[in-house]
Formats: structure tokens, C-alpha cells, sequence
């Protein structure tokens, strides 16, 4: 377990570091809406970094037919300088679900929060036109909109007062667009891989650049209804708005800015830096890259996990090695030479197969066969479960052997 969240964490975190560091000159290339796509690979990254395991031999075996060598990796070699630390085995061995312990309730923690919130969004009073929910609190001073399977939009109670009947029609056709580009439910597995790495700093950082390139792709798409003719005006209405809601705005309270399923037309990241970025970009008009934003997104996955699954089939052949190696008892006992065999001069063998468990004992011994039959089966049983062998791992370990007997 605590082996498949360290290098799920691996995957998820360099695809973060790759998409922050360069995240600039991606956005100048392909604009906003193509790269709020390239976040949407995050998922498919984790569901390989967690089936890594069993995609590793597959992988291994497709580098093979292809004549490409699987080379060293980060991961392998924090493993293998792991596996050759007695001092860092021992601690892993000693601690390792205690820091489970921590991760799962650390994420139920996160989960728990974010579900409480949404039902007290949920339970609040709201009025209904036709399918969409309209809430009025005091509780956020941006409008937004939450909801799985029904969209609520909430208003601050200074809607009416702080925007122009212009300035409020493209606010909700907005929050309008988020619900059909579906990312509130977007925004509900987002927040899944915030718990499930709860712990980890990119992820924080790259959540709060997803979301503020979320609203970036949600203005494009707003500004690329318009007509020619309109396009200027609407822009310079939409700027408005903006900049008012840049005024009127202070952090909302509790986790609604970062929370389950909403999005909000005010959202800051850091609001001035957040409300400029966006004003910048409404000058901006990128058509969608299918093709940059196939190859970004190709290399994501490939930078966050190829670079770990060879670690596994290292590992794999390690241990396949080392299963090809004979364990040496560091404890042998002779077997008692039984009394009639000596005076008859009998000489044999036997064949035994056994596990060695995690204690490091002889266990499920079985004779597969013996020479003579039944003469020296009894006595190489009780001697073979006094050996004693190193632990491998906390792997029980299979092994077969053959004990000859004879007078010398």
C-alpha cells in the first residue's frame, strides 16, 4: 500500500511541476481553453500511476519487442537505496501503517468537510426558473454555481445594486457555461485528487492554477458567443463586471472559493493578479489545438509515468532474481541418522518442498519423494523445522530441496 502511494504521488506530482513551470508560454500557445484541457489528463494519470503494478510487465514487455532498454529510474533508485538501508527497512517496516493511518484520515477528514458544506449549500432557501436553482445569501460576495446533478446559482445579496442589467446577464450566461461545459462535476473529481493527496504542496498549487484556468476557458468560451459586430461592446461589458467584482470582493468564507462542485465568477488567486491575468486574456482569441494539446498531454503522461512504471518491472525482476537464488539457513540442524538404517548400511535421499514464512521458520513441509521410502522421511522433518532462515521481506518464499543421507 504505502509502496503504491509513493509512486502514485511521484506520477501526480511531476505532471503538477510540468504543467506549473511551463504553464505560461503553454497558455500563450494554446490559449485558455486548450489548456484547461491538458488538467484533464490528471485523472487518466492517476488511474495509470495506480495501475502501474500490473502495467509494468506489460510495459517491460513492449520495450522488449521494440528493442528499448528500460533504464534506471528516480524511483528505482530511491528503491534500491531504500532496499540496501537496514536502518531505512526498518523504519518502513515499523511505521508504514501508521503513515496510512495518517494519509486516510487526513483524506476522510477533507471529505467529510467538503460534504457537510454542500449540504449546508443544498439545505439553503432557493427559488426555482424552470430547472436552475437561484440562491440569494450573504454568506460569498461573488456569484456562483454549485451542484451535481442540479444547477444552483448563488448571488450575493448586492447583485442587483453592484452590476448593470448587462453586467448581470453575462455573469449568469458565465456561471451558466460552467454547468454546460459540465465543471462543477469536473471540479467534484479535482477536489477527489486534492484529498487523496491532501499532503502534498504541488497539488495544492496546481488545484488553485486549474481553477483559475478553468475560469480563464470559461470567459473564452463566454466572449466566443458573441457576434462580430458585438464582440467589442460584450468585451468591454464582461471587463466591467470583472473589475466591479475585483471592488466588491473579499475571501468567502470556508472552503466555497475551493470547495465540492462550484465554481464562481469572482474567483481569486490572489485577486489582483487573478482579475488582470483574465482581463489579459479577454484580448486574447486561440482557436482549440487538437493537436498541441494531444502532443502536451502525450507528454505529460509519459514524463509522470513512464518515468515510474520501470521501477515496478525492476523490482519485478529483482525479485524474480532472487527467487532464482538458494536460500542459506543461518540455522542448520543435521538430521539423527535413524538406528535401523545404520545397521543395515542404508544410504538415501529425500526431496522436500517448504515455505519459508515471514518469521523465517520452515512451514507446509512436504516429501515429495524419498530413497529408501518412509525410512528417512521422519527424521529429516524433525530436523528441518528447527532451520532457521533470514526473512525475506516479510515474503514467504518457496523452496525445494533435495537432503542426502548416507553413512559418512
Amino acid at each position: 500500500m504505502i509502496k503504491l502511494l509513493v509512486g502514485y504521488t511521484l506520477a501526480i506530482s511531476c505532471a503538477c511541476l510540468v504543467l506549473l513551470i511551463f504553464h505560461k508560454g503553454l497558455l500563450n500557445l494554446l490559449g485558455a481553453k486548450t489548456l484547461y484541457n491538458q488538467w484533464l489528463v490528471m485523472p487518466l494519470i492517476a488511474t495509470l500511476a495506480i495501475a502501474s503494478p500490473w502495467l509494468a510487465p506489460a510495459l517491460q514487455s513492449v520495450c522488449i519487442a521494440m528493442g528499448i532498454s528500460v533504464l534506471p529510474t528516480f524511483a528505482a533508485i530511491v528503491g534500491y537505496a531504500g532496499n540496501n538501508s537496514a536502518v531505512t527497512a526498518n523504519i518502513t517496516d515499523s511505521s508504514w501503517s501508521t503513515i496510512t493511518t495518517v494519509w486516510l484520515c487526513g483524506a476522510m477528514a477533507m471529505l467529510a468537510v467538503t460534504i457537510v458544506e454542500a449540504a449546508v449549500l443544498s439545505g439553503r432557501g432557493s427559488t426555482h426558473i424552470g430547472r436552475l436553482r437561484l440562491q440569494r445569501t450573504k454568506s460569498i460576495t461573488t456569484p456562483g454555481i454549485f451542484g451535481w446533478l442540479t444547477p444552483t446559482i448563488q448571488l450575493p445579496q448586492h447583485f442587483s445594486r453592484s452590476y448593470t442589467a448587462e453586467e448581470r446577464r453575462l455573469i449568469l450566461r458565465h456561471e451558466l457555461m460552467h454547468w454546460r461545459r459540465g465543471d462543477t462535476r469536473i471540479n467534484l473529481l479535482a477536489w477527489l485528487l486534492v484529498c487523496s493527496q491532501w499532503f502534498n504542496p504541488l497539488v495544492w498549487l496546481s488545484y488553485r492554477r486549474f481553477r483559475a484556468d478553468q475560469e480563464l476557458a470559461c470567459d473564452a468560451d463566454v466572449l466566443a458567443q458573441f457576434s462580430h459586430d458585438d464582440a467589442s461592446s460584450g468585451t468591454l461589458a464582461y471587463a466591467e463586471a470583472l473589475l466591479k467584482t475585483t471592488i466588491h470582493s473579499s475571501r468567502d468564507k470556508g472552503l466555497v472559493h475551493l470547495g465540492l462542485c462550484s465554481t464562481h465568477y469572482g474567483y481569486h488567486q490572489g485577486r489582483v493578479t487573478m482579475i488582470k491575468e483574465r482581463l489579459m486574456q479577454l484580448k486574447q482569441r486561440h482557436t482549440v489545438r487538437r493537436a498541441p494539446a494531444l502532443v502536451s498531454g502525450l507528454l505529460v503522461c509519459s514524463l509522470a509515468v513512464i518515468w515510474q512504471l520501470p521501477a515496478h518491472s525492476e523490482s519485478s525482476q529483482a525479485s524474480a532474481a532472487d527467487n532464482n537464488k538458494p536460500l542459506i539457513p543461518t540455522l542448520r540442524v543435521e538430521p539423527r541418522y535413524p538406528q535401523q538404517a545404520v545397521e543395515q548400511g542404508i544410504e538415501g535421499h529425500v526431496d522436500l518442498s517448504f515455505v519459508v514464512n515471514d518469521e523465517g521458520k520452515p512451514s507446509q513441509i512436504k516429501v515429495l519423494d524419498s530413497q529408501p521410502e518412509g525410512v528417512f522421511d521422519r527424521a529429516v522433518i524433525a530436523a528441518l523445522e528447527r532451520w532457521r532462515y533470514v526473512p525475506q521481506d516479510n515474503k514467504p518464499m518457496q523452496v525445494r530441496m533435495q537432503m542426502k543421507l548416507d553413512k559418512d
